[in-house]
């Protein structure tokens, strides 16, 4: 492989609008039946599902290298990529580095691992999830920490994954790993406090050594 030449290519399908030729009434996703078809020449195309799409190739250096995507999110101006233990912020439209999110440590306003970010766009915040801390970390579009905070009572759950609902809500996903989680989902104000929960219904016990 080359080193200097390399060159990253993340295909980006916008789902502006889905479009279906048979009906004009739904815009749910279309399901294709695949033991229907009779070669893969029936496939359909993806300008049936799609009204625009992008290329952008990201600008790689020593300083910004992309390994495995974790996670993927954009703005009109930003691209933004979770990769391995980083978060990078490219230009959209040129694929340009731009910087790098935030730094892993034990500081307060460092990360451990982070599992899963989201964007408040409105007010140029992101907000990434620590896995290890079980805390909430916010910085802004341009790399300053904002605050941090924990989310109130968590026991035996390891939340993975969240969605910012609004400027209020944060609901969050508890991935229930070792089996022993309490609740598989939570409903948050925006300093943690827990509003309301979904019981995990799928308790398991883990026989060790794991296979």
């Amino acid at each position: 492989m080359r080193k200097t030449n390399l060159l990253f290519i993340v295909f980006i399908v916008l789902f502006i609008s889905c479009v279906n030729k048979k009906s004009k009434k739904s815009n749910l996703p279309q399901h294709i039946n695949l033991d229907e078809l009779k070669s893969v020449r029936d496939l359909p195309l993806l300008s049936d599902f799609t009204v625009n799409t992008e290329f952008i190739k990201l600008e790689r250096d020593s300083h910004n290298l992309v390994g495995r995507i974790n996670g993927l999110n954009y703005t009109e101006d930003f691209l933004f990529v979770a990769s391995s233990h980083n978060l990078l912020i490219f230009e959209r439209k040129t694929g340009r580095f731009i910087r790098k999110i935030g730094t892993r440590g034990k500081g307060p306003a460092e990360y451990q691992s982070f599992r899963a970010f989201e964007i408040d766009e409105l007010n140029k915040h992101i907000y990434m999830w620590d896995y290890f801390k079980k805390q909430f970390i916010i910085y802004g579009f341009d790399g300053d920490f904002i605050s941090a905070f924990r989310i109130e009572g968590l026991d035996n759950d390891y939340p993975e994954k969240f969605k910012l609902l609004d400027d209020k809500r944060i609901v969050v996903y508890n991935n229930n790993d070792m089996g022993n989680g309490d609740n598989s989902m939570f409903l948050l104000d925006m300093n943690g406090k827990i509003i309301d929960s979904l019981l995990n219904k799928h308790q398991f016990k883990v026989v060790f050594p794991l296979s």
